[in-house]
């Protein structure tokens, strides 16, 4: 059916677009622009058909007809192809899953940067802050008080433990320049829209068409979705630019329900529509009695053009004074640009030009559109300078991309799965009509063969029997062939088929090297049969021919990523200022509200790998190592483990080392002093104990010397005591002597005795 040629309206009719006719006569226009002004075939919808082709052959399920077609070229009854299987071989579509699996484990982490003038104050803020808590935590834990645990300044989650790590952070990883808080919002929209299998669908689109389209938009609970688009369903103006960035219509054709538009038109209008949609577009050209709806109205589709396009409107201010000489600005007629104010207190008007995005639904073929006018909840900068500026809700990237023509890695693989199906089908043939090899039997060489003494002649039957049991041929030569040494009565017949058959299989054999080279991948890459002898730099070289075949695709999905992210993030911006938006962060585990400071700032956004598992191995086995070392404590390899981001792991690793390293230093320092002090202690006690037992034995000799002396003295007392004794003992012999002389001389009285000296 043929399109007609609409023109385009003019942007400049009245400055807010209110005429209906208006969008309609667009909606004609983009959609006879599209099917019309593109190169033929060249992409999306125009390409539906060949879309389709292409994931048949995706999924190994592509129309064998047209290989009955190149075999069987006059549709003659061959028996042989009859009879063999025409199931097509699943080499390109394995091919196709190991490309799509890797580019599904290629994973991203949304980087934020606040990139307006007040975003460097913000952020010397909160270095300030994040500082100001470490330093009067420390001063409190260091003073033993109570306060060091107070919620104001007890330390945060992700946040620095101390000077140091709030260094480090800043230096290798800037969370501080990066906006972490918007960097989770973006999260917690990724995971509320189950971003995971959108991106799935997306590395399917791109290994099998070359593109992939995301549309975001901002539902009617104030909620950030975003989903993908099959590229057979979408449209978008002439570029040549594989970000699309500079499109200024894109549509997506979607099937509706007749019962989901009886709320917006009456009863005859559905009556047309019906009669539209019978027949067409999958719907049945009639329905019973015994249906669900009676009208049908939920059964029969229509095709719905969900278009969207730039434009642009007038916004005109007046400006003037109030009575007390303060500026008042307001919005006003847009009728008002270019008129000048008037009395004691004239306005000065200002008008500048808006950009702005229309949205129609059209009802493809008739004169009805629906949901149409100016689109809600534009994305826009916070930057005056830029904030005229908007964008639509479609996200597009092309891997390979020329002139709005794209091409996938499946599509490349079609004609090289077409050989090798055909070769497969024709070796499969050849081996139901081969004809197994023969013998060429002379019966005259093998009749009337005489055997043994008597004679017995065997039939030529048992001849053969006795050839094919113990492979001894008897036969007649004489007569029959005179002169002919190499003549022979059994002669082998070989058909020569095997000839063909390695011809085949050598052509499947190159059609799988063609499908490999395409896809970039190997034995190694693909996992099928790695040599386990394999040098690394061999390893290396096969990996990196396999990332150069998909970086194409791994880049398209990258930079589309990125692109759905800062359209998130923009429609975040917008829908805080409705109400307070929340969730649960898978990412972190935790539920967060997103603030509403982010509608303050606009955003850099970027998108990183997230890391593979061979560089998780390596911080792991860092790990490993600074664990026998000592290097990390328990505690720290928890904290490590359960660190999302992979870099944030590897600084916290490197700061939690460095930091235990110093503190085994300080405690050796400080165990060196100890030791040495009591050393030095036990030295001085030592010395004390010295002169003490130096002081007693001092003392013990004083006293000895003493006694000795004092003995000496009681033993000289004594021997003078004795002396003396002695000395009286003789003066009082000598004295008894004198008197017992005297007694003589003059006889003492009887009975008396002489006195005893005691």
């Amino acid at each position: 059916m043929a399109i007609p040629t609409v023109a385009f309206p003019d942007h400049n009719i009245d400055p807010l677009k209110k005429d209906e006719k208006w969008r309609l006569q667009f909606a004609k226009a983009i959609w006879s622009n599209f099917n019309s002004a593109m190169p033929n075939g060249s992409i999306f919808y125009s390409k539906a058909w060949r879309y389709s082709e292409i994931r048949d052959y995706a999924m190994n399920r592509q129309s064998v007809s047209k290989y009955k077609k190149e075999l069987l070229p006059d549709d003659e009854a061959d028996s042989s192809y009859m009879k063999i299987s025409w199931e097509p071989r699943a080499d390109g579509k394995v091919l196709r899953n190991i490309a799509v699996a890797k580019l599904k484990k290629t994973g991203f982490n949304i980087l934020a940067t606040p990139i307006t003038s007040n975003a460097k104050d913000a952020e010397a803020e909160a270095y300030a802050k994040i500082k100001a808590r470490i330093l009067m935590r420390d001063a409190l834990e260091r003073q033993g008080s109570e306060l060091a645990d107070n919620a104001l300044i007890t330390r945060l989650p992700g946040e620095p433990e101390d000077l140091e790590e709030l260094k480090m952070q800043v230096e290798f990883n800037p969370k501080l320049i990066r906006a972490k808080d918007i960097e989770e919002s973006a999260q917690l929209v990724f995971y509320e829209n189950n971003s995971e299998v959108i991106l799935d669908g997306v590395a399917e689109d791109l290994v099998d068409f070359g593109v992939a389209v995301i549309k975001e938009d901002l539902d009617e609970n104030n909620k950030v979705v975003f989903r993908k688009v099959s590229p057979d369903k979408f449209g978008c103006s002439y570029t040549e630019k594989p970000d699309f960035s500079d499109i200024t219509y894109a549509f997506e054709v979607i099937p509706v329900k007749l019962s989901d538009l009886s709320k917006t038109f009456d009863e005859n209008t559905m009556e047309m529509l019906k009669a539209r949609a019978e027949g067409k577009n999958g719907n049945p050209t009639s329905f019973g009695d015994n249906t669900i709806n009676e009208n049908g109205y939920d059964i029969f589709k229509v095709e719905v053009m969900d278009v969207e396009f730039l434009s642009w409107n007038k916004r005109v201010t007046s400006e003037n004074k109030d009575k007390n000489g303060n500026l008042r600005i307001s919005k006003t007629d847009p009728k008002n640009d270019g008129k000048a104010g008037k009395g004691d207190n004239p306005k000065t008007y200002t008008g500048k030009t808006i950009e702005v995005v229309y949205k129609a639904k059209w009802i493809i073929g008739t004169d009805l559109i629906y949901d149409d006018g100016i689109a809600k909840n534009m994305k826009r900068t916070v930057n005056v300078k830029t904030m005229s500026k908007t964008s639509l809700s479609f996200h597009v990237f092309a891997a390979n991309f020329h002139k709005m023509r794209a091409t996938g890695m499946t599509e490349d693989m079609i004609p090289i799965i077409d050989d090798l199906n055909i070769a497969t089908f024709k070796l499969r043939n050849f081996r139901n009509s081969m004809i197994p090899n023969g013998y060429d039997i002379d019966l005259d060489a093998i009749e009337n063969v005489a055997l043994g003494a008597s004679g017995e002649v065997l039939s030529p039957k048992e001849v053969l029997a006795l050839f094919t049991e113990t492979g001894n041929l008897v036969s007649r030569r004489a007569g029959i062939a005179a002169g002919n040494i190499n003549y022979k009565a059994i002669v082998p017949l070989e058909n020569h088929v095997g000839q063909q058959l390695v011809a085949l299989a050598n052509d499947i054999i190159q059609s799988k090297n063609a499908l490999r080279e395409i896809t970039g991948l190997n034995e190694l890459t693909d996992g099928s049969t790695p040599n386990p002898k394999t040098l690394t730099t061999i390893a290396n070289f096969a990996n990196e021919s396999t990332n150069n075949a998909l970086y194409n695709m791994m880049n398209a999905k990258r930079k589309l990523t990125e692109s759905v992210a800062r359209g998130v993030v923009q429609r975040l911006q917008v829908a805080v200022r409705y109400g307070p938006y929340d969730g649960f962060n898978k990412d972190t585990g935790r539920h967060i509200t997103v603030p509403q400071s982010i509608a303050h700032y606009d955003y850099d956004i970027m998108i990183e790998d997230k890391p593979s598992e061979e560089q998780r191995q390596i911080v792991y086995q860092m790990m490993l190592k600074d664990i026998e070392a000592g290097n990390v404590s328990h505690a720290d390899v928890i904290s490590i483990i359960y660190t999302n981001n992979l870099k944030a792991a590897a600084i916290l690793l490197s700061h939690k080392v460095e930091k235990n390293k110093k503190n085994r230093e300080k405690t050796a320092i400080a165990n060196t002093m100890a030791t040495a002090q009591a050393q030095m202690q036990s030295n001085q006690q030592a010395e004390m104990i010295k002169d003490q037992m130096a002081e007693n034995e001092h003392q013990r000799s004083l006293q000895k010397l003493n006694v000795q002396k004092a003995w000496d003295y009681l033993i000289q007392e004594q021997k003078n005591h004795v002396q003396d004794n002695a000395v009286k003992t003789k003066a009082m012999v000598e004295l008894s002597k004198a008197e017992s002389q005297q007694v003589q001389e003059q006889p003492l009285p009887q009975e008396q005795e002489a006195p005893v000296e005691e």
